[in-house]
C-alpha cells in the first residue's frame, strides 16, 4: 500500500515537481466521502504527484487496525503513496551531506526550524549535543507530544522542511482541515516573510482545505452542489477575503457559512477562500 524503501522514495522526488502532505484529519473526512460516494475531490489535485504521510498519520489513523481494509482502498486510488518515519528523517541528510558532521547539523537546523512555534522543544533541539542528535532529537519530538495532540500536524511541517532543505525546488502542498495545521505552516513560511524573499522563493508551499478545493472546482466550471455536504461542515469557520468591485481585500475574514450560502457567495465570485 505504501512506498517505504529510502533509494525509491529519494527517486520519486528527486524527479517530482510537486508532493502533497496529507493530514489525519482530512484523511478521515475525504475516506469517509470516497466509501460512501465514491467522491474523489482530493484525488483531483494530487493526479500523478505523490502523496507522503509520516508514521505518525498512520499511527493517529490506527491502520494497524484497518481489518475490513477501507483505508487500503482509499490509498489505492492514489498514483504514489510515500510513508516516511520521522525516525528516517536523518538518513536523508546522511544520503545528500557529507561529512557527517554536516549532515547532522543541516539535520539540526532543520528540526529547529519546523519547532520555533514550540520554543522549549527548539530550544532542546538546539542544545542537544552533536552525538545524540541522530536518534535525540526524535526522542525530543515523541516526550513532547507524548499527549497527541497536534503530532500529526507538527509531524507534517518538520516532513516539509526535511524536503524543502533536500530538494529546494519541490512544491510543498498540504491538505488538512484543522486551523493549527494553517497557523503553524503559516507561521513557519510566511509570517516573518519580506515581499522580496517571497517573491524569489524557489518552490511554492500552500494549504489546501476542503473549502479551498470547493472553490477551485466552481472556477474551473464544474458543480459541487453533489458533493458540498460530504466535504463542508457548514459550522466550521472558514477564512477567506472578501472580493468588492472586483478587488480581492488584503484583510483575513473569519466566519461560518451554510453550503447554500457557500456556493452562492463563490458564485457570484464575492469571497477569496484562504483555508
Amino acid at each position: 500500500m505504501f512506498i517505504t524503501d529510502f533509494d525509491e522514495i529519494m527517486d520519486i522526488l528527486d524527479t517530482s515537481q510537486s508532493v502533497f502532505l496529507y493530514d489525519t484529519a482530512a484523511i478521515s473526512v475525504h475516506e469517509l466521502a470516497f466509501f460512501r460516494y465514491g467522491y474523489q475531490l482530493p484525488n483531483e489535485f494530487i493526479q500523478y504527484h505523490p502523496m507522503i504521510i509520516t508514521q505518525t498519520i498512520v499511527d493517529e489513523l490506527r491502520l494497524s487496525e484497518d481489518a475490513d481494509l477501507r483505508y487500503a482502498h482509499f490509498f489505492s486510488q492514489f498514483n504514489k503513496v510515500i510513508l516516511i518515519d520521522e525516525a528516517t528523517f536523518v538518513h536523508y541528510f546522511h544520503e545528500m551531506y557529507s561529512p557527517k558532521q554536516r549532515s547532522l547539523s543541516k539535520y539540526q537546523g532543520c528540526a529547529i526550524r519546523s519547532f520555533l512555534t514550540i520554543q522549549s522543544l527548539a530550544e532542546a533541539i538546539k542544545n542537544t549535543p552533536s552525538h545524540q542528535i541522530e536518534t535525540g532529537v526524535t526522542d525530543l519530538f515523541n516526550t513532547q507530544f507524548y499527549n497527541g495532540r497536534n503530532k500529526g500536524e507538527y509531524s507534517l511541517l518538520w516532513l516539509s522542511n526535511l524536503i524543502r532543505d533536500i530538494f529546494p525546488k519541490l512544491d510543498i502542498n498540504f491538505i488538512g482541515l484543522d486551523r493549527d495545521l494553517y497557523r503553524i505552516v503559516d507561521h513557519c513560511y510566511y509570517r516573518f516573510d519580506s515581499i522580496t524573499s517571497e517573491i524569489r522563493r524557489r518552490a511554492r508551499v500552500r494549504i489546501f482545505s476542503n473549502d479551498l478545493m470547493l472553490q477551485a472546482r466552481v472556477r474551473k466550471g464544474l458543480p459541487i452542489a453533489e458533493i458540498v455536504d460530504s466535504y463542508r461542515d457548514p459550522a466550521r469557520k472558514v477564512l477567506y477575503r472578501e472580493i468588492n468591485n472586483g478587488i480581492t481585500e488584503h484583510t483575513i475574514v473569519e466566519g461560518a457559512m451554510d453550503n447554500s450560502l457557500f456556493i452562492e457567495l463563490l458564485g457570484l465570485r464575492r469571497v477569496e477562500v484562504v483555508y
